[in-house]
């Protein structure tokens, strides 16, 4: 249960900059804070990734968010590259 307190404090950090995503890593917080936030932002969204959850509430925040997770993306595309370099070259040895 989020507490009149706590909404408090996340609802002003979120308001600090609501062009950028607030980011939280307690799903279920999150998903407690979202409900509530959405009341007073109807435009608000929530997107998860991993045990990150973004909630946005402009486009520029949705933006960021996007933008936070190609870097994430590009990050995992060039550590799957060396796991496969790592994997071909095993093969080699294998010769499988």
């Amino acid at each position: 249960m989020l507490y009149p307190d706590e909404y408090n404090y996340f609802k002003s950090k979120l308001e600090e900059d609501i062009n950028k995503p607030y980011t939280m890593s307690n799903s279920e917080l999150a998903f407690e804070f979202y409900n509530e936030i959405v009341k007073d932002y109807p435009e608000a969204t929530i997107h998860c990734y991993s045990i990150t959850q973004f909630i946005c509430i402009t486009d520029k925040a949705r933006e960021e968010a996007f933008k936070m997770l190609e870097t994430v993306q590009l990050k995992l595309n060039n550590e799957l590259q060396e796991v496969l370099r790592a994997k071909k070259s095993i093969e080699k040895v294998l010769k499988w």
